[in-house]
């Protein structure tokens, strides 16, 4: 007789583990990652990066994004369970960047700032970088020569690069204190 509710503890323990873990809402998401591939995100995914989970089991979005190959983003663009694709300013100087706020919860909701939503798809967009470089080491010389209004040496041969002035400097004329020194 005790074997026999030694037998019934034991299946309704697992019973009982059954029903908890059907409790614990399923949830996933898709990444694209940087090659172009679809990749599906879930709680398995997160558990993957547990050595970089906060104590609430949340995961910096940026260790799943790094994990997937991405190495540059500019924007980041999610597109939510209603089907609406929003984009934010990944790692900018502008305050709207998100890079060191955006953590996926364990419930597999993006979280950043007061942002709470469940994504349908999560897509990083690294950003355009020219096909082939622009300049050349050749070029200094001929544009320090532009910059003093000389004639580049017989040598050089790269080209003057278009400089533009920067826009915010205050001129000082030699003898005064530039804005700010004291």
């Amino acid at each position: 007789m005790q074997k026999s509710t030694a037998h019934h503890l034991h299946y309704a323990g697992l019973l009982l583990i059954l029903l908890l873990s059907a409790c614990v809402p399923a949830w996933e998401t898709t990444l694209v990652d940087a090659q172009g591939k679809t990749i599906i995100i879930n709680r398995k995914s997160l558990q993957a990066l547990e050595s970089f989970a906060a104590e609430d089991g949340s995961v910096p979005l940026e260790r799943l994004l790094y994990q997937h190959g991405y190495r540059l983003i500019e924007t980041l663009e999610v597109t939510t369970a209603e089907g609406e694709t929003l984009e934010y300013d990944w790692a900018s100087s502008a305050e709207d960047s998100i890079a060191e706020d955006v953590v996926v919860t364990k419930e597999g909701r993006l979280v950043f700032d007061d942002v709470s939503m469940r994504a349908r798809q999560i897509r990083a967009v690294a950003p355009r970088l020219p096909a082939e470089p622009t300049t050349s080491l050749l070029d200094i010389a001929p544009t320090v020569a532009a910059i003093l209004d000389t004639r580049a040496p017989d040598a050089a041969v790269g080209k003057p690069l278009s400089l533009t002035s920067p826009t915010n400097a205050d001129p000082v004329t030699p003898g005064e204190e530039s804005p700010g020194e004291e």
